[in-house]
């Protein structure tokens, strides 16, 4: 082949690659907004029709019942060694628990509370690895808990309260005051905690649970169905509005923005960068900083409906109904 020739092919060939690149960088990928969540993970549970997930270190843990009395009488328990294949290392049945308002956990236990005006309230501290709950009778409403480490922070009608469950069956109370927390919220981050209660907000340094010292306080007039801390916001949801706050430990917050959540969610999750609010058939996903920052996670099958959602890093955990555990994985674009 003659050196013209050669020439000529090579020109060719360098056009054609050029036009091929230009058309594939104009093209729009299948779904231009959410391409950055990709499924990367399953792990089926059958016939699970109300139920929880979350996780603690390297565990994570499936509460749910077959039918929908909203009574968890399941549990199962996954190895998160490999984040995107779950490994089933128990299954079980318990006796059934009433999750009716509320639910944490820190190291191996969970806490139910349930408010009603009827007394006498009942907490229940359930153990993970034994199986065994341990219930607790209060002459007081509480309103809201969360807990670090082996302590356990109550906001109640009758006030703050601070107990110490490292022994359990046994608690103990070291430190209580006396001025009653109606519609109290509760939310820690390191060793700081932000509660909300009676038009007023409050931040408390609990690095020594026994001695809490009030750092800051001020009036607040929302009153929010939860409250969450992240490094450099404060987010209250209250009345179908997210409000975004930012504080500096000063007597007032900075109102930062408004977002409105115009759905039914059945559960929510925080974290410094991402507000992850999750429907029956899809996830909102806000970006902390910046509410005009929105996209949605679809639900690929019509048959598919989301129960709850856990956070572990870059992955998001989706327990669905009937079919099992969804895995995403956050990935830039």
């Amino acid at each position: 082949m003659s050196k013209s020739k050669i020439a000529a092919y090579r020109a060719s060939f360098f056009v054609f690659s050029l036009l091929l690149c230009l058309i594939i960088l104009s093209c729009e990928p299948e779904h231009p907004p959410f391409d950055e969540y990709q499924i990367v993970g399953f792990t089926p549970i059958d016939s699970v029709a109300v139920g929880k997930i979350f996780s603690y270190g390297n565990t994570l843990y499936s509460l749910y019942n077959t039918n929908y009395s909203y009574l968890w009488a399941n549990l199962r328990t996954y190895d998160l060694s490999i984040p995107h294949i779950p490994i089933l290392v128990a299954a079980g049945e318990i006796d059934n628990l009433d999750p009716n308002s509320y639910i944490t956990h820190a190291d191996t236990f969970l806490f139910f509370w349930r408010y009603s005006s009827a007394y006498p309230q009942h907490l229940c501290i359930f153990n993970l690895n034994r199986l065994q709950p341990v219930n607790i009778e209060t002459d007081f409403i509480i309103y809201s808990l969360t807990c670090k480490g082996n302590h356990v922070f109550i906001s109640s009608d009758e006030g703050l309260k601070i107990w110490d469950i490292s022994s359990l069956p046994h608690y103990t109370e070291v430190f209580g005051d006396t001025f009653g927390r109606w519609h109290g919220r509760l939310t820690i981050r390191d060793t700081i905690m932000f509660e909300t209660y009676s038009n007023t907000f409050a931040f408390w340094n609990v690095k020594n649970p026994a001695q809490p010292q009030l750092i800051a306080q001020g009036d607040f007039f929302l009153y929010p169905s939860f409250v969450e801390m992240t490094q450099g916001f404060v987010f209250v949801f209250s009345s179908g509005l997210l409000y975004r706050f930012q504080y500096d430990f000063s007597d007032s917050l900075i109102l930062d923005d408004i977002y409105v959540v115009d759905y039914y969610f059945r559960d929510y999750a925080v974290s410094d960068t991402i507000v992850y609010f999750l429907g029956y058939e899809e996830i909102a996903v806000i970006k902390a900083d910046d509410f005009s920052a929105e996209q949605t996670i679809q639900n690929y099958r019509s048959d598919i409906t989301f129960l709850s959602l856990e956070l572990r890093e870059d992955m998001i955990y989706v327990l669905t109904r009937n079919k099992g555990i969804i895995i995403y994985e956050r990935r830039e674009p």
